[in-house]
């Protein structure tokens, strides 16, 4: 998402991260069965690093490439459910995006431009 352009109100510095050391957490418990106690560590020890966290339902259509797993909607449901469980007992606070991607968008751009640290310039 591109968060620029003639409109002032999206000037700010922003970097969007597609992971983090709580997505690597999940992956590697997903993947390999457990994640190890320095993972855990790191996930606890950045996890405020991150001002807003962003959360995409997995409800879209599979499209199969190179770097996507978990082709079954099951899996992704239940990778999922892990991820949000992790955020609750991290005490991680969340917005999850649902619908369309025009919607998850829109409602994206909407948290953001509503965040104090957006707000300020």
């Amino acid at each position: 998402m591109l968060l620029s352009g003639n409109d002032n109100q999206f000037e700010n510095n922003i970097i969007f991260c597609d992971t983090s050391p709580l997505i690597t957490d999940i992956w590697s418990d997903t993947l390999i069965g457990y994640t190890t106690n320095e993972v855990k560590e790191i996930v606890v020890s950045t996890k405020d690093n991150y001002k807003l966290y962003l959360f995409l339902d997995c409800n879209i259509k599979w499209v199969e490439d190179e770097v996507r797993f978990l082709p079954v909607e099951n899996d992704r449901l239940i990778f999922q459910e892990k991820l949000l469980k992790r955020c609750q007992e991290l005490g991680i606070q969340y917005h999850f995006l649902q619908g369309d991607y025009e919607s998850r968008e829109n409602n994206a751009k909407n948290i953001i431009i509503q965040q104090e640290w957006f707000l300020k310039k």
